[in-house]
């Protein structure tokens, strides 16, 4: 297989993953007209062209008033294999231009061929043009999970086991669904971020753990995020204690789902999760810091990756309806309400 070169690879780089396409094409532009023109904003197909075309140092006829001033960097490009003849018509010289079509006209530029996959390119514009959360992430309405109506939408690049994950105090009688959370007294995407925040803290203490330096620190981040108690203190203190004999390591991640908040007794938040247990001599005495350590099993060196809710509650007396004030609950569990499996 051919390799591409690497001044395509780049120029290719920045096209799909960034706003910095004309600075990047200025760089490699001497004319000085041309490198004034790079710095402004490249809207159409012939002006990306003649960018593309003055960068290889191509002298071009300067047209007369019956053509359009675009119309030599099309005789050229055409002449070097950029564009095939007759390949668009003046309104599409005209138009606007995507960065999939920037892309392919940059690689081709380099004499060589970029494949485009129409399906592909179909589904990155319909994500592009897709609505957005308040986080700016992409919305979908297809391939929807089971219990959509329960959520406020369904994010595009997250899987529907994201949203099937059940939560089980049903004892309670204060329910209320994420779609319904969002109608609450007093809520505010601010303190929702701050949530964030804190069970995501809560849960990397907890997939993170390295006995040959574990001490009091570590304890201090978990619980600095927590509500305080004095029982809370005991049982981290005992927690590092055990962990430190049991020579436990563990290395994971934590990434915090903002529009996944629900009522159920507590407040909840869902996570995803990953971790691994590279060390440990017995699976019987402590691994994590988790009220319900006897039921989590797992095998050593095998990565897991799941969800779970993570349960916040208000210690603060008057703060009733004030988001801000909430912390991850003493009683907070990663397993409890979790599923997790080896990664795949």
């Amino acid at each position: 297989m051919k390799k591409r070169s690497l001044s395509t690879i780049m120029i290719v780089s920045l096209l799909l993953s960034s706003s910095g396409t004309q600075m990047a094409l200025a760089e490699s532009v001497t004319d000085q007209q041309a490198t004034t023109e790079a710095s402004e904003s490249v809207k159409t197909q012939a002006e990306f062209l003649k960018m593309l075309i003055l960068s290889q140092k191509v002298t071009v006829n300067s047209t007369d008033q019956v053509q359009a001033w675009y119309s030599p960097y099309i005789t050229v490009a055409e002449n070097k294999g950029i564009v095939k003849s007759g390949e668009n018509k003046a309104e599409q010289w005209t138009g606007p231009i995507t960065r999939q079509e920037m892309a392919k006209m940059a690689v081709e530029s380099q004499g060589e061929k970029l494949p485009i996959d129409d399906k592909e390119s179909s589904t990155a514009e319909q994500v592009k043009n897709a609505p957005k959360d308040p986080w700016g992430r992409a919305i979908r309405t297809t391939n929807l999970p089971e219990n959509y109506k329960d959520f406020p939408y369904i994010l595009a690049d997250a899987p529907n086991e994201l949203y099937d994950l059940k939560h089980e105090y049903k004892s309670y009688n204060s329910n209320l669904t994420p779609v319904q959370f969002l109608d609450i007294d007093g809520y505010k995407k601010e303190d929702i971020d701050k949530w964030a925040e804190y069970v995501e803290q809560f849960v990397y203490q907890i997939v993170n753990v390295d006995y040959t330096t574990l001490d009091e620190q570590w304890g201090n981040k978990l619980t600095s995020v927590m509500n305080k108690s004095a029982a809370l203190d005991k049982d981290v203190a005992n927690y590092i204690k055990e962990a430190k004999e049991n020579k436990v390591k563990i290395v994971g991640t934590v990434k915090a789902e903002p529009s996944i908040v629900f009522l159920d007794g507590p407040s909840y938040m869902r996570v995803h999760f990953t971790f691994k247990v590279t060390s440990f001599d017995d699976s019987n005495k402590a691994i994590f810091y988790e009220d319900w350590k006897s039921k989590v099993k797992i095998e050593k060196n095998v990565e897991y990756e799941g969800y779970s809710n993570i349960s916040l509650t208000t210690a603060v007396y008057g703060a009733v309806g004030d988001l801000s004030y909430a912390r991850v609950a003493v009683l907070a569990s990663l397993f409890k309400e979790a599923s997790y499996k080896p990664k795949q």
